[in-house]
């Protein structure tokens, strides 16, 4: 028999949001009060940062990336003493990835400026480039509606990196000249178009690395209201790192009981593990041959994959004195490795994230690190005002949308056509047969020779009842297409290819119809601290 935990499945995500109780086992801070961002903001200022080094970091690399003033100098800003700061972060995807990065990004810079009230200290809202990664297919196209409202998605090709190659270490090509051609071509002209695509190739520029374009991208999106971008491949964050690996490496075992232990009781609890790994994996990665992980071999020796030998762990130390940019932390030592560098009150994640931020609950308590207030991110369709329009003119919701297009689209032509009208036919039909039959037989007992006449009268009006249901019936279905059509067209808007607008468009179609104000607009709107799905309107 199977055991009661095992019965089912909760979703923690969920559970994060509507019942918090649940789940507060498994954060430091279960609810974002401000009673607990104080607390947490406490054990920050009793804790060794060096915010001087971390804010000149930030403040080298933002500069690199031609972020506007206001960014520097919330970077310079976390060099003050009591100075914390609010993450949130993503893969460096395509021309600034699905909309859900935006919509992370302006989630946090709305925590960052109620932080700053309620805490009267400077909050530096920082987002953390994922470029560590090795996933290329993840990150290297975009999405949008052409101009035939049908979902396309741009691709970057041109490029081969090999199996594993972290994004940092991928160069855009010249085929992203041919992915930004192909992008401005599905899109209509209006007055923001050469300024919108100027700018992008700039930013996207065949010389740069995937992971720098992403960040010029996102600093001249999100720098003007003070967004700060990381990019932890940077030598300084992979120096200033080094001791936490260390100790990673060197007490591996550690690391692999504390997960084990918090793994379980997810599992009790009704969870499962939304990063699952064997007890020999150390969460850590080095690049050899592209990024693998660091497992502990039988003897307590580590080893990875390509080189298929195992050394001590004084040699793994070694490496790490003397290329510490060749080391990366996994998905559940990121959070950590987050907190060991900068003072971090608040993390703003996504609904994968929070659950593997409970896994990694366990490395913030087994590495001594303040674990952060973990704040689910805003979640949003972007609705122009001429779909929403058409929406209503059908006679539904938007909302109604989210979801399989054909039950919306039964469930308008179950409502707008009768459905008893080919009963309502066959019925007729049978009723005329028979008066016509009536008909027939008088006229024929007055005059027999008018049977054939009749007979030839009758099959007329036959044929043009059959015309007349048949005329009906193309109707039918010409109205149906076009209605069907209608909602396809509404639907590669707000639910493309059966999936969340968030997760398949970026930002550059919107930014095309509207420019660059667009993203203040959609800042002012988005609500923080609501599990609610929001509509935007552009």
């Amino acid at each position: 028999m199977m055991p009661p935990h095992m019965s089912a499945r909760r979703n923690l995500y969920e559970d994060v949001l509507n019942e918090p109780d649940r789940t507060g086992r498994f954060f430091w801070w279960p609810h974002p009060t401000e009673a607990a961002f104080k607390a947490c903001a406490r054990h920050l200022d009793g804790a060794a940062y060096d915010r001087k080094a971390a804010a000149k970091m930030l403040v080298d690399q933002n500069r690199f990336f031609q972020a506007p003033p206001a960014a520097i100098e919330a970077a310079e800003s976390l060099a003050h003493d009591g100075a914390v700061c609010a993450f949130t972060g993503q893969q460096a995807g395509l021309f600034g990835g699905p909309l859900y990065t935006m919509h992370k990004a302006l989630t946090l810079l709305g925590w960052t400026a109620k932080l700053r009230k309620m805490l009267n200290r400077p909050v530096v809202p920082i987002f953390w480039i994922a470029a560590d990664d090795h996933d290329f297919e993840e990150v290297r196209w975009s999405g949008y509606p052409d101009l035939d409202n049908e979902v396309k998605r741009v691709v970057l090709d041109g490029i081969s990196p090999g199996d594993r190659t972290p994004i940092s270490q991928i160069t855009l090509g010249d085929g992203v000249t041919k992915a930004i051609a192909e992008l401005r071509d599905g899109q209509l002209d209006t007055e923001f178009t050469d300024a919108v695509f100027k700018a992008l190739s700039e930013d996207y520029a065949p010389s740069r690395g995937m992971d720098e374009a992403f960040g010029r991208w996102i600093a001249r999106l999100l720098g003007p209201f003070g967004l700060v971008v990381f990019n932890p491949a940077c030598l300084d964050a992979k120096t200033m790192m080094k001791p936490l690996v260390a100790e990673g490496l060197r007490h591996h075992r550690k690391t692999a009981s504390a997960l084990s232990e918090i793994n379980q009781r997810l599992e009790e609890a009704g969870y499962h593990q939304q990063v699952a790994h064997a007890d020999a994996h150390t969460h850590l990665f080095y690049v050899h041959e592209g990024r693998h992980a660091v497992k502990i071999a039988g003897n307590g020796d580590l080893t990875t994959d390509p080189e298929q030998s195992v050394q001590p762990i004084d040699a793994w130390i070694k490496r790490l004195e003397s290329e510490p940019a060749a080391f990366s932390p996994g998905v559940l030592f990121r959070p950590v490795a987050q907190s060991y560098i900068f003072p971090v009150i608040a993390s703003v994640c996504g609904p994968s994230e929070i659950a593997y931020w409970a896994q990694s609950r366990a490395l913030f308590d087994r590495f001594g690190t303040v674990m952060p207030v973990v704040l689910p991110r805003s979640r949003a369709t972007i609705v122009e005002s001429k779909n929403r329009k058409a929406v209503e003119k059908l006679g539904h919701s938007v909302e109604e949308f989210f979801g399989d297009v054909e039950a919306v689209i039964n469930r308008h032509f179950e409502r707008s056509f009768p459905s008893n009208l080919e009963e309502l036919f066959e019925r007729e039909r049978g009723d005329c047969r028979d008066r016509m039959e009536t008909l027939r037989k008088a006229v024929v007992e007055f005059e027999s020779t008018l049977d054939k006449t009749f007979e030839v009268s009758a099959n007329r009006i036959s044929q043009t009842w059959d015309t007349l249901e048949k005329k009906v019936f193309q109707a039918h279905k010409r109205k149906g297409d076009e209605i069907r059509s209608k909602f396809y067209k509404l639907a590669a808007h707000l639910y493309p290819d059966g999936q969340p607008q968030e997760r398949v468009f970026g930002v550059t179609y919107y930014l095309n119809k509207y420019g660059f104000e667009f993203l203040d607009r959609a800042r002012q709107q988005l609500k923080i601290g609501t599990s609610e799905h929001q509509l935007i309107e552009p």
